[in-house]
């Protein structure tokens, strides 16, 4: 007996991206030192700043700057 299922018909819910982790560096962060950052990383990034020199002058992982270029 074979049984098939079409997926289009299978409600699952939206996982917000507010479920997990808070992110440190972010324009609505507590820590003031972490929101300049982010200001700071944003800017660089439209002046056209490479990953490489925003991780060396702002002191974050390239994963960080990843993330705030993503949003």
């Amino acid at each position: 007996m074979k049984i098939s299922v079409d997926l289009k018909e299978i409600s699952l819910p939206i996982i917000s991206k507010e479920i997990g982790i808070p992110s440190t560096h972010s324009a609505d962060t507590e820590n003031p030192k972490n929101r300049a950052t982010y200001f700071q990383i944003k800017d660089m990034l439209m002046s056209g700043f490479p990953i490489a020199t925003i991780k060396e002058m702002a002191g974050v992982t390239r994963s960080t700057i990843y993330r705030i270029k993503k949003n």
